[in-house]
């Protein structure tokens, strides 16, 4: 939250007209582009080393999403805490308009 928190001030600092109510923005103060996004996520998995082991297995941005997903939930039910009362939480974090989708995560890991 601190390092999300920091960037909102250092964006809001150097863009003074946000054209966007997102949270990342590009330069111009616009939502960013998924194309961009992608191109840019790909140049950094090649960078850092990382290849696709075939055309259906590689590094995937989205994976990042589903990643946190679960290991939120994880975490949740590790804590002993009640994991439907804030499933609405990660709903939120996610983006999604309905708990109801989010509720695939729980079945997206052996575990």
């Amino acid at each position: 939250m601190q390092a999300l928190a920091g960037y909102a001030d250092l964006r809001d600092s150097a863009c003074r007209r946000l054209a966007t109510p997102a949270l990342f923005v590009s330069g111009a103060g616009t939502r960013l582009i998924y194309q961009n996004v992608h191109f840019t996520f790909h140049q950094l998995t090649q960078a850092a080393g990382l290849r696709p082991r075939s055309p259906a297995c590689r590094p995937r941005i989205h994976d990042l999403r589903h990643t946190f997903a679960v290991a939120t939930l994880a975490r949740w039910y590790a804590d002993g805490g009640d994991v439907t009362a804030r499933l609405p939480l990660l709903s939120t974090w996610l983006g999604h308009t309905d708990p109801a989708g989010t509720y695939w995560y729980l079945t997206g890991t052996p575990s």
